[in-house]
C-alpha cells in the first residue's frame, strides 16, 4: 500500500478508536488492530500515540480553516435570516458529516495530557475569527449593528459548541441539523435584534 494512502488509512481508523474509547483509554494496539496491521508499520508514520493525535487534529483544522474561509457569504442574500442560516448549515452539515471528529475535538483534545491543547485554541480562534467577519458583513449589510463582534462572536461559538455536545452527543435521539441550525439562527437573532433595536 502507498505510504500516502497508509497514513490516511491510520488516521481515519485512529479517529473511530479515540472517538469510542478517549484519549487515554486509546492503545496503539487498539488502532493496529482496527485496520488490522502491525505497531512497526504505524511507527514508520507516528512517533506515538501524542503525534498520531495531533497529526489527525491538525488535519481537521485545515479542513476547518478551509470551511471557514468560504463561509461568509456575498452580497447576494436578502435576508438576515436567510445570511445567518447559511452559515450555521454548514456548521451543523460539517459536524452531522465528521461527528467522530467533533467528539474528539470537544471532549478529548482540550484534555491536558494530549498535547495540542495549541491547535484547539487554533480551531476556536478561528471559528471565533471567521463568524467576526460574517458579522461584520451583516452589519455592512444593514442587517443589525454589532460593536463588538469578537464578544458576540466568542458568546456564539462557545453557545453553538455547547448546543452540539448536548444536541448530537448526549441527547437520546441526535437533532436535526437543519432544525438544530433554525433554532441557533432564532436564538442568535434574537440576540442580534435586541441589541440592535
Amino acid at each position: 500500500m502507498k505510504g500516502d494512502l497508509r497514513k490516511e488509512q491510520i488516521l481515519e481508523a485512529s479517529t473511530a478508536v479515540f472517538a469510542e474509547h478517549g484519549f487515554e483509554r486509546t492503545s496503539i494496539a487498539m488502532i493496529c488492530e482496527k485496520i488490522k496491521i502491525g505497531r512497526g508499520t504505524l511507527y514508520q508514520y507516528f512517533k506515538d500515540k501524542n503525534a498520531l493525535f495531533r497529526e489527525l487534529l491538525q488535519k481537521h483544522a485545515r479542513r476547518v480553516e478551509a470551511l471557514m474561509a468560504t463561509s461568509v457569504v456575498d452580497e447576494t442574500i436578502s435576508s438576515l435570516e436567510e445570511f445567518m442560516y447559511y452559515r450555521q448549515r454548514r456548521v451543523m452539515q460539517e459536524i452531522r458529516d465528521n461527528k467522530e471528529i467533533y467528539m474528539i475535538l470537544l471532549h478529548e483534545a482540550p484534555a491536558k495530557n494530549c498535547g495540542v491543547d495549541d491547535l484547539v485554541r487554533a480551531i476556536r480562534r478561528r471559528m471565533i475569527h471567521d463568524t467576526a467577519e460574517d458579522l461584520r458583513l451583516g452589519t455592512k449589510l444593514g442587517f443589525y449593528q454589532v460593536e463588538d463582534p469578537e464578544l458576540v462572536a466568542t458568546f456564539f461559538i462557545g453557545a453553538v459548541l455547547h448546543a452540539v455536545e448536548y444536541y448530537f452527543f448526549d441527547a437520546e435521539v441526535p437533532a436535526d441539523p437543519d432544525e438544530l441550525a433554525r433554532k441557533i439562527v432564532q436564538f442568535e437573532l434574537k440576540y442580534l435584534v435586541d441589541q440592535s433595536g
